[in-house]
C-alpha cells in the first residue's frame, strides 16, 4: 500500500510540490527518495499516484503518474488532524423533532 500525502491542489499532468509538514514527514520521517512512488490527495475527491523526483525536508517534488477524481463519495480530510471523513451526499446539520 502506498503512503498518501496531502496538498494543496493536483495539476491535471505535469509535476507537482508536497511542501511543509506533508514534505518533512515524506523525506525524513518516511525516509523516501527518488524513484519512490506514493499517493497525493487535495482532501476534495481528487488523488493522484505520483513518483518522487527529488526529496528535501521542506519540498518533494514529483512526477503525476495518473489522476482520479472520485466523484461518488465526497472525501474530506481535517487538515488539522489529517482524520479522514465521508459522506454521499449534501450535509444537512438539521435535524426535525
Amino acid at each position: 500500500m502506498l503512503s498518501v500525502f496531502i496538498v494543496d491542489a493536483i495539476p491535471d499532468h505535469g509535476k507537482l510540490l508536497i511542501v511543509g509538514e506533508e514534505a518533512h514527514h515524506a523525506s525524513s520521517v518516511m525516509r523516501l527518495n527518488a524513484g519512490d512512488e506514493v499517493m497525493v490527495t487535495d482532501g476534495r475527491g481528487n488523488s493522484a499516484h505520483v513518483k518522487i523526483l527529488t526529496a528535501g525536508k521542506k519540498s518533494v517534488e514529483c512526477e503525476i503518474l495518473s489522476k482520479e477524481k472520485n466523484c461518488a463519495v465526497h472525501n474530506q480530510i481535517d487538515r488539522s488532524t489529517g482524520a479522514h471523513q465521508e459522506r454521499s451526499g449534501p450535509r444537512d446539520d438539521r435535524t426535525s423533532d
